[in-house]
């Protein structure tokens, strides 16, 4: 599958941002109706559009995101090792919306990681789903360039 790196234009600040695939979290993350197989495309195809889209000398530097990575294992191991239900930690997992606001707010990262994260987040609704977006979000971290 290849995808256009396509960019709409931004009134705001005048320039030209970048999209996401039109099929992008449509249908959900996985093949089947039991949450089982995640659809490759998760880990391939969108990951490697994601990354081109994330390059900026100034902000999304990997270490940054990494940052917000850890923070998804973190619970993932939570609910993997610990007693802790999905809804037990559900809130923990939505803080990742006002981190990356913040962080975006100060110059960190780009509007394009923060919609990455609002919509994966919109999509999680299960243990399953967290699951998924955590392979996913690794797949991003593993095509990241290295930082010079």
């Amino acid at each position: 599958m290849a995808y256009d790196n396509k960019k709409i234009f931004n009134n705001r600040n005048n320039k030209f941002e970048p999209t996401f695939p039109n099929d992008y979290l449509k249908g959900g993350y996985f093949e089947d109706e039991n949450k089982k197989i995640l659809k490759c495309e998760y880990i391939v195809e969108y990951p490697k559009h994601i990354v081109e889209n994330l390059k900026d000398r100034d902000k999304n530097k990997s270490s940054q995101l990494r940052k917000y990575y850890d923070y998804v294992v973190r619970i993932k191991d939570t609910l993997k090792y610990d007693t802790k239900t999905f809804d037990e930690v559900y809130t923990e997992i939505n803080r990742l919306d006002y981190y990356v606001s913040y962080a975006e707010s100060r110059g960190k990262v780009t509007k394009y990681f923060v919609d990455f994260i609002k919509q994966n987040l919109k999509n999680i609704s299960t243990k399953e789903d967290f699951f998924a977006f955590s392979t996913h979000f690794e797949a991003i971290i593993a095509y990241l360039p290295k930082e010079r």
